[in-house]
């Protein structure tokens, strides 16, 4: 038999700034910062018992019971910053250039029992953090042959970085950097007023998992 029980409430205001400029005719830019921390509680209990076999005889079972509870406090701050241009290069060639930085962060700290016998228990305390960087830059050629056509094409680069930590210590394990990269193209067409057809084609490849 088996019970398992988990409960976790995270709250955060957010604060957000963006804006939008027209240095020349030619130019538009635009960007925004966006943070909010997410804190809040979070619980688990759970129960096992029942048989297992001892010994070298396949036919000896003992009972056996475990139980696990833990009380963790949770801080999720994140960071977002957008930053972009638009370059009219002709009346019917645009270039579009947008990167997005984030960076988000859990650190908890666990306070937890454990116990397979009344009289063999376990308590300790861990100190998790997790820090994810991601860089997500997107450049993109836009053609206008006509008001009712629109074709895009362009590049995307994604670069994560994943770092873990246990007591202050990295955690090889869940550490991680990776990089992907892959062509982007999209097509508007508008026959009708009423009616219009969009397409979009993306192709990924990951350096790694």
């Amino acid at each position: 038999s088996a019970s398992w029980s988990e409960f976790r409430r995270l709250r955060t205001p957010v604060s957000e700034f963006s804006y939008t400029g027209h240095p020349t005719k030619r130019l538009d830019l635009r960007g925004g910062y966006i943070f909010y921390r997410y804190r809040g509680p979070a619980t688990m209990d759970s129960g096992f018992a029942g048989l297992v076999r001892t010994g070298t005889n396949p036919e000896v079972f003992s009972p056996y019971s475990i139980s696990y509870d833990a009380r963790v406090h949770v801080s999720e701050p994140n960071h977002v910053i957008d930053e972009g241009f638009s370059l009219k290069l002709r009346d019917w060639w645009n270039l579009h250039f947008d990167y997005r930085f984030s960076h988000f962060g859990v650190d908890a700290l666990a306070d937890y029992r454990s116990a397979d016998s009344p009289t063999n228990s376990q308590e300790g305390e861990e100190d998790t953090q997790w820090k994810y960087n991601t860089h997500d830059v997107s450049m993109n050629m836009e053609f206008i042959p006509s008001r009712q056509l629109i074709f895009r094409t362009g590049v995307r680069f994604w670069d994560r970085d994943v770092k873990g930590y246990v007591d202050g210590v990295i955690d090889d394990v869940h550490t991680r950097h990776s990089k992907s990269v892959w062509p982007t193209l999209s097509v508007y067409y508008q026959p009708l007023k009423k009616f219009s057809i969009r397409g979009d084609f993306q192709s990924n490849t990951t350096s790694r998992p």
